[in-house]
């Protein structure tokens, strides 16, 4: 193999996505990048239309700058984290577009890398079009704790913190697949067996059968694959998982602060049971707060709220999802209150209706719907009654879509029920 085409390999562009809030992990990440390859180039793919106010961060581009079907139909369609994955493929169409001839590689937010891709090089300087790493090796143990393996086979083979393209016939037939589904049904939606971008990739070999699959130990090490993947360090600082280098660590679901658990997603590992990978974690830390992520954490989500500045509950982007599916078209961002507030069509509307908003949000929890039967007015009693007292707060609800609950016989009793907690909690 001629030198030149190891050499055109090491010319990579790296991207990752975020929303503002998000800053200083894909800040943290360009810098961890460069202090393992000084070369590396990574752009970050902002969650905005005008990317102005953020120049000072260096090497960014805006939502403006993709070639996205329907800016506005995926904003609305999409919350923050759907949309962050739904963009994903288009970014990788921009890069290649742009420089063919440069491999490209997509890396989480908040992923710390540790030392230079050897392998993954080896990999696209041979040729790879796609290359994709697996969430684990080996099962998680079977302890009654989370993630089990079917929680990971729900989620995805591949994590898709982490994935790799280069120009070729099969990869370019991929992403346009992968962008096709990406556009209407990058949904957490785990009843329809959807995890945003990644759960679509379990169809990449099939799809793309020259990829390579990055199995060494020490590539997307996680919450997920720690069981397998033991971390250590050297007494000259070297990180290593499962006695391979640690390449890189990707902290999904992190509590960036000092005492917060190591991830919201899973419940096998605390913060307390790290050992040696504690001091990663505090680096970790300490270098987000270095560079004011308790100042990002504050920015709103530029397509959080209807145009009339009222929050937008995910339920109402589900609903609007349905309407497209079904023919009827609606304008994104425009509050359709009357939609909304209406009884859901399915269910009986007298007595105890509940709202379309509210049967969406219950269809999405498979544990109200094993508590609530809404069939029966006894569940739908209940289940307003639930609203009233933990849903509204729960999601955060603008009183506009709380309204024809509290306002009906049950819902008025639960919110006596909930000013009389209120004050009995009082001192």
């Amino acid at each position: 193999m001629g030198s030149s085409v190891f050499e055109l390999a090491l010319d990579i562009r790296y991207f990752t996505i975020c929303a503002p809030n998000y800053l200083a992990y894909a800040l943290f990440l360009r810098e961890s990048l460069r202090d393992s390859d000084p070369d590396a180039q990574l752009t970050i793919v902002l969650l905005t239309r005008d990317i102005g106010p953020w120049a000072q961060f260096g090497d960014l581009i805006g939502l403006l700058d993709l070639d996205l079907p329907d800016l506005d139909d995926m904003a609305y369609r999409y919350d923050v984290l759907e949309f962050a994955t739904a963009i994903k493929p288009f970014c990788f169409q921009h890069f290649l577009r742009a420089a063919p001839q440069r491999p490209v590689i997509y890396l989480d937010p908040d992923i710390f890398v540790l030392t230079a891709f050897a392998e993954l090089k080896a990999f696209l300087a041979a040729g790879a079009p796609v290359v994709l790493t697996p969430h684990v090796r080996r099962p998680p143990p079977i302890d009654g704790k989370t993630p089990t393996i079917t929680d990971l086979a729900a989620s995805g083979r591949f994590n898709l913190g982490f994935a790799a393209f280069q120009t070729a016939v099969s990869s370019t037939a991929l992403l346009d697949w992968w962008a096709m589904r990406c556009a209407r049904d990058c949904f957490d939606d785990p009843l329809r067996q959807l995890f945003v971008d990644q759960k679509f990739l379990d169809e990449a070999p099939a799809r793309a059968p020259d990829l390579a699959i990055l199995d060494h130990p020490g590539y997307n090490v996680a919450y997920w694959n720690l069981h397998e993947r033991p971390l250590t360090r050297a007494a000259d600082g070297q990180w290593f998982a499962d006695e391979a280098p640690l390449r890189f660590f990707h902290f999904s679901g992190v509590d960036p602060s000092p005492n917060g658990a190591f991830s919201k997603h899973q419940t096998r590992v605390k913060a307390t049971d790290l050992g040696a990978a504690a001091a990663l974690l505090a680096d970790y830390r300490r270098g987000l707060a270095r560079l004011g992520q308790g100042e990002f954490a504050k920015i709103p989500h530029e397509f959080g709220a209807f145009s009339d500045g009222t929050p937008i509950p995910r339920a109402a982007r589900r609903l609007y999802a349905k309407a497209q599916y079904e023919g009827r078209a609606l304008r994104p961002f425009a509050l359709d209150l009357a939609a909304l507030n209406a009884p859901a069509p399915h269910l009986p509307k007298a007595p105890f209706p509940v709202t379309a908003l509210m049967a969406e949000l219950w269809r999405g929890r498979p544990d109200l719907r094993a508590r609530f039967d809404l069939a029966r007015a006894t569940g739908r009693a209940l289940f307003i009654g639930w609203f009233v007292l933990y849903g509204i707060a729960e999601y955060k609800l603008a009183y506009i879509f709380a309204a024809p609950a509290e306002n009906s016989f049950v819902g008025k009793l639960a919110t006596l029920a909930r000013h009389l907690r209120r004050r009995k909690r009082k001192p």
